[in-house]
């Protein structure tokens, strides 16, 4: 594919899908604006609509750090609340000096040894903990002029000095806290830390995941910062990191795939990998950019998968229009469209605009494929298909359980819609030549339209 100028910054680039966005209605399938630009165009539309805060052609460099602390601290221009600095303001370079104005013109103090957690907490500056894990190694790596022997002995005490004692902390924490709790976030550790009062202790240790994974390490309870469930910002920068958590996503779903190079594309789309709880695994190439592509990544990890870059690109169905997220959900929509002759029938896919809001489990669904009854008159209301491809009863594996669970609330929560028709088709559907998907969708046709399948025109 040749190179492209994009229409913004005027970077030659390949024009296909991982260099420039999407749009179905386009001549190629793709917009003349890099996923770069696009991104600095969504992000100052969204600080507008959303916060009132404009950004000019400096991006979030419109403002100084000083200034964007103030409108997480006193409020943003339309009164929303702003929880955190942008990442490109938030670097090292920027963080004493505004360190220096909150706690001298602000807060008051007149050394920076009087600064304490407290404080930092309700001055919104949690924003130095990204640099350092904690307040006193901040002061020490930032004011390597001062002399924090002051701000040592007030954080760090004289109680817990000794292991024995830490032990026995230790040990009262978790009788009362089931450990597997703790690394699920169904416990607060800031809340323990209250409760025990460890601020002395977690001082010492730089913060409370570092103190709980020192105690279990030396019980020989092996445990690092990726047993945890919600992971810190700076954990998904370290490339170790990151290919650890991809090597146990895959491991988790190897049971249920049984041709990994066909399945694992649809596995990694930024929806799939939402709804499975793992679009961290997404934004570690389209953030921060520890790989090129899904399939650099994966096959660095897994060789004898041999999987290509075309694999993760975006499938076209047998209409010539419909975007499929793998090649397996091509075929589903091949197989309805051509061999059932289900022509008025759509992919819903990235376009998320058929989607369902379930209040009782507070989720969001999207289903596959859609048959609208003004496209297809002879049903009274449209019909909804959804694919489960990693349905698999019977596999004794945390992930794979959270997707069926989810996906049997999914299907009671369609079958109980009023306003629609709805068909589930699963991996066992599939087999001797779709079979399945043939018998549900020919026994629905029957019994509401009184139609044999395939389609006759």
């Amino acid at each position: 594919m040749k190179n492209v100028n994009c229409s913004k910054c005027n970077q030659s680039l390949p024009f296909n899908a991982d260099y420039f966005t999407s749009d179905k209605n386009r001549r190629f399938g793709l917009r003349r604006i890099c996923l770069n630009c696009n991104t600095v165009r969504r992000n100052i539309g969204k600080y507008k609509n959303k916060y009132g805060i404009i950004l000019n052609e400096d991006y979030f460099k419109t403002y100084s750090p000083i200034e964007w602390w103030k409108f997480i601290y006193y409020g943003t221009p339309n009164g929303k609340n702003l929880s955190r600095l942008p990442d490109e303001i938030n670097i090292k370079d920027n963080m004493r000096e505004l360190v220096d104005y909150v706690a001298f013109n602000v807060i008051g103090i007149k050394d920076i040894n009087e600064l304490s957690t407290n404080l930092i907490k309700d001055y919104k500056l949690t924003c130095i903990y990204k640099h350092s894990g904690s307040l006193l190694e901040f002061i020490k790596n930032f004011y390597s002029d001062k002399d924090t022997a002051i701000l040592r002995k007030r954080c760090m005490g004289t109680a817990f000095w000794k292991e024995e004692e830490i032990e026995r902390v230790m040990e009262a924490v978790l009788m009362k806290y089931p450990i597997q709790d703790i690394l699920n976030s169904q416990i607060s550790l800031s809340n323990i830390q209250k409760e025990y009062k460890l601020d002395s202790l977690v001082n010492k240790f730089g913060d409370m995941r570092k103190l709980l994974i020192w105690f279990l390490n030396k019980k020989e309870i092996t445990t690092s910062e990726c047993d945890f469930k919600v992971k810190k910002g700076n954990y998904w920068k370290v490339k170790a990191n990151v290919d650890r958590e991809m090597k146990q996503y895959i491991d988790s779903l190897l049971p249920s795939l049984e041709s990994p190079k066909q399945q694992l594309p649809a596995l990694f789309t930024c929806d799939a990998l939402r709804d499975n709880g793992k679009i961290s695994l997404y934004n570690c190439i389209y953030r921060h950019k520890h790989y090129n592509s899904f399939s650099e990544w994966i096959n660095g990890l897994f060789p004898n998968f041999n999987l290509e870059e075309k694999d993760f690109k975006t499938f076209f169905g047998a209409d010539g229009v419909t975007k499929c997220d793998s090649f397996q959900e091509k075929e589903v929509f091949d197989f309805l469209y051509s061999d059932l002759n289900l022509k008025s029938i759509q992919g819903i896919g990235s376009k998320r605009k058929k989607i369902f809001y379930n209040n009782e489990h507070k989720e969001w669904y999207c289903p596959d494929f859609f048959l609208d009854n003004k496209d297809f008159p002879l049903l009274d209301k449209p019909l909804y298909i959804e694919f489960y491809g990693l349905y698999h009863e019977e596999y004794d594996d945390d992930l794979v359980k959270t997707y069926v669970r989810k996906t049997k609330r999914k299907s009671h929560y369609y079958q109980s819609n009023p306003d629609i028709h709805y068909i589930g088709i699963y991996p066992e559907d599939l087999k001797d030549k779709y079979e399945g998907v043939r018998n549900k969708l020919t026994s629905f046709f029957m019994s509401k339209c009184n139609l044999s399948l395939p389609i006759r025109r």
